[in-house]
């Protein structure tokens, strides 16, 4: 009877003792799967070639190659405005007229001097001529003769004064005509009908058919790679198909309002279509003293210390970590002048999580 009090608790023990056995019983091999890491995902790429030249581009606006501001020789009002802009007119065409009401008045006025210095003048003569009759039969003094000879002079030069005033007055009337001196298209005007004028305001803005200018505005620190007879390429919103050859005509000593410096460059040659205002686009290819790899910027760690950069090996499947001399960060990446080839293969994303030897499992980007 007490062999069978204690058989249950017994048999008990010996089953939980079998559980607990087995749960703690690892299979040859599954310690080592368990703990086996897995490569890395990483994205990698192929660096480009080795850049030997800076592109970069500027907004620009075109503008006739020969602008001739056309303005009076003389103030007024003007009355006649008889041209529109984009209108072609020829060599000797009128193209706005002041209101020459006083200077007619001018001219009058010098024209009634004019006569009355003609009448003095042969008074003058007249009693020259008597004085020196009367002289030369002792009948007067020789301070008589000279006075009157000096009086005759007088009323020459008064003529000739005269005379003068009455063709600057006939010029000052027609100077109230403006033509145009050459064949050209009418670019703008600045003026309205009605509207008093000073001598030298401009009035009417004249194109001649040369090539079309594109001016622009460049930072400093581009500056310094151009020169007169740069070539650049311009592309014109209204034809963004096209695309133009372009020489450099001038470069700015002085920056502008925006701290860009002016520069002008001409289309090499014509351009149908285009008008001056428009809008373009001008990109220079500046060569390089020091030739670059542009790699994307997260390719790179530790760029305030010693940058480096990870090169995957194919036949490895592992990545090399090497030190890299970067420049500066440029629209197609971050420069890298030393440290990498054209055509290796670099982690672009995971990088700060790699290690020099590691093995990763590459992804294209």
């Amino acid at each position: 009877m007490n062999a069978a009090r204690y058989r249950g608790p017994a048999a008990l023990l010996f089953i939980l003792g079998l559980m607990l056995g087995g749960c703690s019983e690892t299979p040859v091999g599954a310690a080592g799967n368990a703990n086996a890491t897995a490569p890395q995902a990483v994205v990698v790429e192929e660096t480009p070639v080795w850049t030997n030249a800076s592109r970069r581009s500027f907004a620009g606006t075109a503008q006739a190659g020969v602008q001739t501001p056309l303005s009076f020789r003389v103030e007024g009002e003007i009355t006649r405005l008889p041209v529109s802009a984009g209108q072609r007119v020829q060599a000797g065409s009128v193209v706005a007229v002041l209101d020459a009401t006083d200077y007619r008045l001018q001219r009058q006025q010098r024209s009634a001097d004019l006569a009355q210095a003609k009448a003095g003048l042969d008074q003058a003569r007249a009693s020259y001529f008597r004085v020196r009759s009367l002289y030369e039969a002792g009948n007067v003094s020789t301070q008589e003769l000279d006075d009157a000879k000096a009086a005759f002079e007088t009323a020459q030069a008064q003529l000739q004064k005269a005379e003068k005033a009455v063709a600057f007055a006939q010029k000052r009337v027609g100077y109230c005509r403006l033509e145009a001196p050459i064949a050209a298209e009418v670019v703008r005007i600045p003026v309205e009908i009605h509207q008093n004028v000073a001598a030298g305001h401009p009035v009417v803005v004249l194109a001649s058919q040369g090539p079309l200018e594109v001016e622009l505005g460049v930072p400093e620190s581009f500056l310094s790679r151009l020169h007169r007879g740069d070539k650049a390429n311009v592309r014109f919103d209204a034809q963004p198909e096209s695309v133009y050859s372009a020489t450099v005509t001038e470069v700015g000593i002085q920056a502008g309002p925006t701290t860009a410096f002016p520069v002008t460059v001409r289309l090499d040659q014509p351009a149908p279509g285009l008008r001056s205002g428009m809008a373009a686009s001008v990109t220079f290819v500046a060569a390089l003293k020091r030739p670059y790899i542009a790699v994307p910027p997260q390719a790179v760690r530790g760029q305030e210390n010693q940058p480096t950069i990870f090169v995957y090996h194919r036949d490895t499947g592992q990545v090399e970590e090497r030190p890299v001399v970067t420049g500066e960060l440029v629209a197609a990446g971050l420069q890298i002048f030393k440290g990498v080839s054209p055509g290796e293969t670099i982690v672009t994303r995971g990088v700060h999580r790699l290690r020099d030897g590691v093995a990763v499992r590459p992804l294209s980007q």
